[in-house]
């Protein structure tokens, strides 16, 4: 689900209408049938953000959000939810306190260590529940903070492109 009402990407990565979505579902615009689309990778659906709503935090936080996620859990195994950045506005707050779990996504030599606990602060008071943490956009290459030397010898080839 891209729940990024503000500045939606599923669309146009999976290539699929911004229409119908997320926002037209809640606000009654639209039913979920007819906005789930079905991706060209087996297996996976996406709900694209919808028209921008003037009030994307609001419509997260509704009852009718919580019903929503409930009646997707009776047709798949998992539902992510991107959303926004915690520090950027409301919204990933209130969706981490609806979902079951939160990944948290930190984009390396982005984010500063400060920032990161401000934004765990901000999930821990909505009760969020985490269920992992990622860091994105290593340079393993050119950083030996993340790998030591002498691990990033050992597993340099696994992080290269295979020779054709």
């Amino acid at each position: 689900i891209d729940a990024d009402m503000r500045r939606p990407k599923a669309h146009e990565f999976f290539g699929i209408g911004m229409e119908p979505g997320l926002s037209n579902v809640m606000v009654g615009d639209a039913k979920a049938s007819d906005a789930v689309k079905r991706t060209l990778t087996a297996n996976l659906w996406v709900l694209a953000a919808g028209k921008h709503p003037p009030n994307p935090a609001e419509l997260l936080g509704s009852k009718r959000f919580r019903e929503f996620l409930s009646s997707l859990g009776e047709h798949f195994d998992w539902i992510i939810i991107d959303s926004p950045p915690v520090m950027a506005v409301t919204d990933a707050s209130v969706i981490a306190h609806s979902a079951s779990g939160v990944v948290f996504v930190v984009g390396a030599e982005m984010t500063s260590r400060g920032a990161a606990k401000a934004a765990l602060e901000q999930l821990d008071a909505a009760r969020a529940t985490y269920v992992g943490g990622i860091l994105n956009r290593v340079n393993v290459s050119s950083s030996p903070y993340y790998y030591s030397r002498h691990y990033r010898r050992e597993y340099s080839a696994y992080y290269s492109r295979p020779k054709t």
